[in-house]
C-alpha cells in the first residue's frame, strides 16, 4: 500500500521537529536526506553528515550541517558521539 506522500512528509517534519539532532547517512546520493537534512538546519535542529570516504560524498551536504562526521565502521561513528556528546562537557 502506497502511503500518501504529504502525509509521509507532514511525519517525517514533525519527527524532525521533535528532535535534538539529525544525522544524514549518505553512502549513495539522496534528495529526501538532503531535504530532511535542509529542513532541520532550517529549523534551528543541529545537523550531522555521517561520511564514508570510500563513497559518495557530497559537498553541498558537508556545506549545511554542523558536523562532518568520517566513519569507515559503526565503531568509529559510536566514539565520535562518546567523545563530541558523552565525554561530560
Amino acid at each position: 500500500e502506497k502511503s500518501d506522500p504529504k502525509t509521509m512528509m507532514d511525519l517525517v517534519k514533525a519527527e524532525i521537529e521533535s528532535s535534538d539532532i539529525l544525522l544524514g547517512e549518505l553512502s549513495d546520493e539522496s534528495v529526501g536526506v538532503g531535504l530532511e537534512i535542509g529542513y532541520a538546519h532550517g529549523k534551528g535542529i543541529k545537523t550531522g553528515y555521517l561520511y564514508n570516504p570510500e563513497t559518495f560524498y557530497d559537498p553541498v551536504i558537508a556545506g549545511i550541517v554542523d558536523d562532518v562526521i568520517e566513519y569507515q565502521t559503526a565503531e568509529d561513528v559510536i566514539s565520535w558521539f562518546k567523545e563530541n556528546y558523552f565525554s561530560g562537557n
